[in-house]
Formats: C-alpha cells, structure tokens, sequence
C-alpha cells in the first residue's frame, strides 16, 4: 500500500494492491477493470468498466484492485478560504458564547441587533 496526492492522474494498479488518499473530495472512475474502494463512514463499493464515484471524505480513500485495473482519479479542487469556514465559525461561537457568559443576560449571543428588532 502507498499513499499519493492526486490531483488528475490516470494509473495502472495491479491486482490485489492497494492505493490510498489522504482527506478530501476525489472522483475515481475505472476506465477497466474492477476496483473495491472504501472511506471512513462509507460501505464498499465496486466500480467496474466505465463507473464512477465522487467521495469526500476526512479520513484515507482506499482504492483496491480485485483484477488489475486502469482507472483516473480526479481530486477536486477546494478554494483555500473554503477550507477554513468551518473552523472560523466554531471560533466565532465560541468567542460569542464567552462574551454572552461574562456579561450577563443584558446583551444577546446573537448581537444588539436582535434586541432593536425585538423592542
């Protein structure tokens, strides 16, 4: 087994060995042969002649060969800011849920501004 960045690659994999992706979203398509793949939280899944899959995923991508195939993987390109959405936003709240406990009740988690619509 070895592991790869992938952003659009075409690879021969001999049968019985395994490639596997770091996290993120890919899509793997068999050009031919048959691949088993699976990620954290999916169930298995065959791709044969001509199928496709996109998975994202927080965990390793595992590619398998069961016959010996070709097959293109495609990673699909996230914006950098994107990426950081999630983590900023849980700052944010927590941030806001420290300032609403140091404060008191007086001012709203969510700002003044629900206060001046709710008055």
């Amino acid at each position: 087994m070895f592991k790869t960045k992938a952003e659009d690659m075409k690879m021969h994999i001999e049968k019985g060995r395994v490639v596997s992706f770091g996290r993120g979203a890919y899509i793997v398509r068999c050009i031919r042969g048959t691949l088993w793949i699976t990620w954290p939280g999916s169930g298995d899944v065959i791709l044969r002649d001509g199928d496709e899959i996109s998975a994202s995923h927080y965990g390793k991508l595992c590619v398998t060969s069961l016959t010996g195939a070709f097959v293109q993987i495609r990673r699909k390109m996230i914006l950098p800011c994107m990426k950081d959405i999630p983590r900023l936003t849980v700052i944010k709240l927590f941030k806001t849920a420290v300032s609403f406990i140091r404060n008191g009740e007086s001012r709203s988690a969510f700002g003044d501004s629900v206060h001046s619509i709710t008055r």
